[in-house]
């Protein structure tokens, strides 16, 4: 049963070969050489935004589409390049091109900036003769990226500066309004209520502690940087986000999103299907799916069927996906399924950052409340205390 239904998969991206090529294997031996070569400009190459590669991506593809050889379109923008180290990154292609080399070979040379899947689909639109059609189809997905980014990014911002004017706001409190209030409290022998109690407690382990409170936060920031290098630790996190209440919903379809893209790209281009799942597991944006991912590539290598290893993940693949896996795989259409799921997916996330302000403001809202309440009737029934003692 499984090798029928992934029998449509061979026929339509060829068998794949787990293997890297002769020449593949030499190039990766010089790498340590080119990347101590480019290494004067690994800091520059680090601060290539997502506009940059864009803006090369969509301009070499239109002028190749409008009958442009690629030396031309390179050397054109190598003068287009605002970014010194993308300028001289197209400057090494170009002078590899003109060599006789595939363009995809000068990419390899700069792994820090061109991703294994773009460097992929570029060598099969190579191989075809439809490197300005495969470079346009990147670009719409390299668009749809930057658009999505820039929404969530969006949508985090206000919850983000009223979280920090929250915290601003309080810190000022406890330690320039409150001792001022509470020295007053002290010298009257009133009893103090429960919150008010609380109150004078707080301010006073600020005013005690709070530099070592303010080092340890800045340190713990710091700790959990490094640790992110530490894959096991890096995965933990990942593990954790996905199992958190909503927000666990969130970041798997936002990954979902964007693996579903990559893979409809990479087959639609000719890509075989496990090499698409391998390289896709390198740009799925969280380490569980990435693991995930090499497991199913392992799968399909074997000739089981994709619906199938989907349905061994239900955590991270809903039954959607292995459903409509599953008619992919016996209509032919894989591709085209993976485009609609991408599609669905994507508008779910965009719905739930369109809303997530109407969301949070109220919770945001009974939170601030709460606190000025707290704080509210932390002062003002002691003042009302000792109103009624005079």
């Amino acid at each position: 049963m499984a090798q029928t239904a992934v029998k449509p998969l061979r026929q339509q991206f060829g068998i794949p070969s787990s293997q890297p090529t002769a020449h593949d294997q030499q190039r990766l031996a010089k790498k340590p050489k080119m990347l101590k070569r480019h290494s004067k400009k690994v800091f520059m190459v680090r601060r290539i935004s997502r506009n940059d590669r864009i803006f090369f991506i969509d301009n070499l593809a239109t002028m190749l589409n409008a009958g442009l050889t690629l030396s031309l379109a390179l050397r054109t923008l190598i003068g287009e390049a605002k970014h010194k180290a993308m300028r001289l990154a197209i400057e090494d292609i170009e002078r590899t091109v003109d060599n006789g080399n595939q363009f995809s070979e000068g990419l390899l040379d700069h792994p820090e900036i061109f991703s294994p899947l773009f460097i992929a689909v570029v060598r099969v639109g190579e191989t075809g003769g439809k490197l300005g059609e495969v470079l346009t189809r990147l670009t719409e997905i390299a668009k749809k990226e930057r658009a999505l980014r820039s929404k969530v990014i969006n949508a985090l911002i206000y919850p983000a500066i009223v979280s920090i004017a929250m915290v601003g706001i309080v810190v000022v409190l406890m330690l320039y309004v409150f001792p001022q209030l509470i020295s007053i409290f002290k010298e009257v022998n009133v009893a103090l209520p429960l919150q008010t109690r609380i109150l004078i407690g707080t301010v006073g382990f600020l005013q005690e502690y709070g530099i070592f409170v303010g080092f340890a936060v800045i340190a713990l920031f710091f700790l959990f940087l490094a640790s992110r290098k530490i894959r096991s630790v890096h995965r933990f996190y990942h593990a954790v986000l996905l199992r958190l209440p909503f927000i666990g919903g969130v970041v798997r379809e936002l990954s979902l999103t964007r693996l579903l893209s990559n893979l409809q790209m990479m087959m639609t281009s000719g890509v075989p299907i496990v090499q698409a799942f391998t390289i896709g597991s390198e740009t799925a944006g969280n380490l569980v799916y990435e693991d995930t991912l090499l497991a199913v590539a392992k799968k399909l290598e074997l000739g089981n069927a994709l619906h199938t290893a989907f349905a061994e993940y239900p955590s991270l693949f809903p039954s959607l996906t292995v459903t409509m896996a599953k008619v992919g795989e016996e209509t032919g259409t894989l591709d085209e399924i993976m485009g609609k799921l991408q599609s669905f997916y994507e508008q779910r996330v965009e719905n739930i950052f369109a809303n997530l302000s109407t969301i949070i403001e109220p919770a945001m809202l009974i939170v601030i409340g709460i606190m000025v309440g707290f704080i509210a009737v932390s002062v003002i029934l002691p003042i009302y205390d000792l109103a009624q003692a005079f």
